[in-house]
């Protein structure tokens, strides 16, 4: 264990790990567990809290496989192990201890707590369900049982005639399929939504923040009463300007008469759409735009106030444009709010019909139930003799909602009588260049304001706070990693990923051979042009990009194999030394182990099959299937002619078509099984 992950698993310490792919992450947040029970932390106190359900289970079978491991281990190994882990060796009491450690979070009442952070908000509602206003034994919907529930809710506010304005303004900017994916977008951030956004009320509000925001208030913001407000405030500025322009610019050139005639007798429209349409004619042209000259040289020479007049109402109607604009974007969003409101309330009473919440609702229903309300100092207290250490794995991608539940778990870790008396530590391990779920609201810069905010937090109670930064990897080489930081030293590259501070990644495989090689862009080939009398034998055919690279790398390959040889092995290369690593999984994938069949390269093809489709599972399924319910015919015949038994047709027709209307094909198999063989092996 290196220094800096021998700082970030002290058990005595709160830490904030800042960690680069391949420097240990999961690592060093086992040992910090696996410390932690060693100094006599009880097991039921530890809570780990991680992202996804595989890096939950890759966390506990790591810490198990270490304590079944010590628990028969000889002396000297297990204190070896101890030493490593703790910088010191263990004396007998250590050794006995630690051997008892795997049976002790066995017996520990509910095991040791690694979870996802919507596993434990669940498991915290289901055990204050009333505080949190939910029926007992609610249930959670799975991402399809939820997809399918929303998707109900759209269609029926969609289609009801109480939403047809909002609906028909939004059809007007975007197609029906991108309104019903602009609610859902509104819906899935909705932990940033205010409280109370499905209700009447919550819109009204949104909608007046929206307003609020873009600079109006209570007005009419269509553009006929736009318009007609602007020509009536015009009207009442300026009724002798506009009778004098109108005369001034009819002694002008062309264009100053044509504007002289779009001003003249502009009080008799009562119209203020067409007035004002008309009133843009002298200032604006064909397409739109301001004129570049409001009117001519003589004109203006003539009439010096009558230039600047108009130079002013030119801008007064830029600024209508621009305000217009702005009552577009206020009209849109409204509509929006209503659409997004009004299904996000119907998603919430279809999921109360079925008492149900989602992975959403685990949030902020938890949030609520840990900040609002009187039985939050309850519910806090009862946590609180509960919980002395929460460690968070891949911080980096918690969203602002989940790091308020973090905070409210361990407001009391740094605060009066929670501070003293027995340690209580947090720990937090991220990368912030590795934040891959910021559609689900995770926002990266939370975790670096969360080294700041715990540090102080941490400083004030007097309790030790470890900021490390892991930057020494152990799964590439130093080529790889110069070229990664050298990539990302451009700011604009490296802006995106690490803001403004440099990348700079070190490697623990300092003596590993690496080299990195740039390719020239692959083109492919394009297919000659034929005329009616070329052959087609000796035609030249097209070759897609994606085909010639994989031609290409096929040689490569099949040039080394066998050829080069491997310095780390001491010895030629073999086929089951390369690995070919794809962005995405294209044709190219395809294309490529066709090209090194061809080549004779041994390959193992795309590693993606959809299990449940293939033959032997669908077999193995059938037969449970059956196991659990003996009167499902047809599943039993599925079985009866499967390899488990191999039955032919005429020994399935022979048991099933003759028994007695209504006998289960099983219990007909169980009289019957002294008839054949073929049906004595099966019955068997």
């Amino acid at each position: 264990m290196t220094p800096d992950q021998a700082r970030a698993s002290h058990p005595a310490a709160s830490a904030w790990v800042s960690a680069s792919a391949g420097t240990g992450k999961t690592h060093v947040l086992t040992n910090r567990v696996l410390r932690l029970l060693l100094a006599g932390v009880a097991p039921e106190r530890i809570l780990c809290l991680t992202y996804t359900k595989a890096a939950a289970a890759e966390m506990a079978n790591r810490i198990q496989s270490r304590l079944a491991a010590w628990a028969v281990d000889g002396e000297d190994q297990l204190a070896a192990s101890i030493d490593d882990l703790e910088g010191a060796w263990p004396d007998e009491a250590r050794l006995a201890g630690a051997r008892r450690l795997f049976a002790r979070v066995l017996d520990a009442p509910g095991g040791l707590k690694i979870q996802t952070i919507h596993a434990f908000c669940q498991s915290l509602l289901g055990r204050f369900p009333v505080e949190a206003g939910l029926p007992p034994r609610f249930t959670a919907l799975d991402d399809l049982t939820a997809a399918e529930l929303l998707a109900e809710a759209q269609l029926q506010v969609l289609s009801a005639p109480a939403h047809a304005d909002a609906l028909g303004r939004l059809s007007g900017l975007a197609g029906e399929d991108r309104v019903a994916a602009l609610v859902g977008a509104v819906i899935a951030k909705r932990a940033r939504l205010p409280d109370g956004f499905a209700t009447a009320g919550g819109r009204e509000a949104a909608d007046r923040a929206v307003r609020d925001s873009l600079g109006f208030g209570t007005e009419r913001l269509e553009e006929p009463a736009m318009l007609a407000r602007h020509f009536r405030a015009a009207r009442r500025r300026h009724p002798q300007a506009l009778k004098a322009a109108a005369q001034a610019l009819a002694q002008g050139g062309v264009r100053d008469q044509a504007a002289a005639q779009a001003l003249a007798g502009l009080f008799e429209i009562d119209d203020p759409v067409a007035a004002v349409d008309r009133y843009r004619q002298a200032f604006c042209t064909a397409e739109g735009g301001l004129r570049a000259s409001l009117a001519s040289k003589a004109v203006a020479a003539a009439q010096p106030t009558l230039v600047a007049w108009m130079t002013g109402e030119a801008a007064a109607l830029d600024d209508l444009a621009e305000a217009m604009a702005r009552a577009a974007v206020a009209l849109a969003s409204g509509a929006l709010i209503a659409l997004a409101g009004a299904v996000l309330g119907r998603y919430e009473r279809l999921k109360a019909l079925r008492r149900a919440v989602d992975y959403d609702d685990m949030i902020l229903k938890s949030l609520a139930l840990l900040t609002r309300g009187g039985s939050a100092a309850w519910v806090l207290y009862k946590l609180d003799g509960g919980i002395d250490h929460l460690l968070i794995d891949e911080a980096q991608d918690t969203s602002p909602a989940q790091w308020q539940v973090v905070e409210a778990l361990t407001q009391e870790f740094f605060a009066g009588a929670g501070a003293v008396g027995r340690p209580r530590t947090i720990f937090a391990v991220g990368d912030p260049k590795q934040s891959i779920y910021s559609f689900q609201g995770a926002d990266p810069a939370a975790f670096v304001a969360g080294r700041h905010r715990f540090g102080q937090a941490a400083a004030a109670a007097e309790q030790r706070f470890e900021a490390v930064d892991l930057a020494l990897s152990f799964r590439s080489v130093p080529a790889v990693l110069a070229l990664v930081d050298r990539v990302f030293a451009d700011p604009l590259a490296g802006d995106g990923v690490a803001g403004k501070t440099p990348l700079r990644h070190q490697a623990h495989r300092l003596g590993a051979a690496g080299t990195v090689e740039f390719w020239p862009l692959e083109e492919g080939e394009a297919a000659a042009a034929m005329d009616g009398w070329t052959p087609q034998v000796s035609a030249r055919r097209g070759r897609s990009a994606q085909t010639a690279l994989a031609a290409r790398l096929a040689a490569q390959i099949a040039s080394w194999v066998g050829n080069a040889v491997l310095p780390a092995r001491g010895r030629t290369v073999r086929a089951g030394d390369i690995m070919v690593l794809v962005r995405r999984r294209t044709p190219f994938i395809g294309a490529l182990v066709s090209a090194l069949k061809a080549a004779g390269i041994a390959v193992s093809g795309s590693d993606r099959m959809a299990v449940a489709e293939q033959l032997a599972v669908k077999d193995l399924l059938a037969l449970g299937r059956f196991a659990l319910l003996p009167a499902d015919d047809l599943t039993l015949a599925i079985v009866l002619k499967g390899p488990f038994i191999g039955f032919d047709d005429g020994a399935l027709f022979a048991l099933a078509a003759s028994r007695p209307r209504g006998q289960p094909l099983w219990r007909a198999l169980a009289a019957r099984r002294d008839e054949r063989p073929a049906f004595h092996a099966a019955w068997s």
